[in-house]
C-alpha cells in the first residue's frame, strides 16, 4: 500500500476524511495522510490523536492495511474503503514494521 504523510491539510481539492477514537467528524489538523488505493482514487485522511507523543504510520502485514498512530491513538485504516477497520488502542509509545522483526 502506498501512502505519504502530508505537511498539513491540503489546501485544495477533496476535503480530508476525519478519523477520530469515538468516530466523530473534527475539523482541525491532525496527522494527515495521503493514502494511494490499488483500486480507487487517492484520498486524504486527517488522523486527530490523542495524549501519547507517539505518531507513526506502518504497512500492515496483510499487504492491504495500514497501521496509523496518531499521538498513541491508533487504527487499522482499509483505505480501499476509506474506513477504520479497527481501533486497536489509545496510548501507544511505540509500533515496530514487520519487517524488523526478522
Amino acid at each position: 500500500m502506498r501512502f505519504e504523510v502530508l505537511p498539513g491539510l491540503p489546501p485544495y481539492g477533496p476535503p480530508a476524511i476525519s478519523f477520530t477514537e469515538r468516530g466523530d467528524s473534527e475539523f482541525r489538523e491532525g496527522l494527515v495522510i495521503r493514502f494511494y488505493p490499488k483500486r480507487s482514487d487517492p484520498w486524504v485522511g486527517n488522523f486527530l490523536g490523542g495524549m501519547s507523543d507517539y505518531t507513526n504510520v506502518l504497512d500492515h502485514p496483510n499487504g492491504r492495511d495500514v497501521i496509523v498512530v496518531a499521538w498513541g491513538e491508533t487504527f487499522i485504516i482499509d483505505p480501499e474503503h476509506r474506513a477504520i477497520r479497527e481501533h486497536v488502542a489509545s496510548d501507544t509509545q511505540r509500533a515496530i514494521p514487520a519487517s524488523a522483526l526478522g
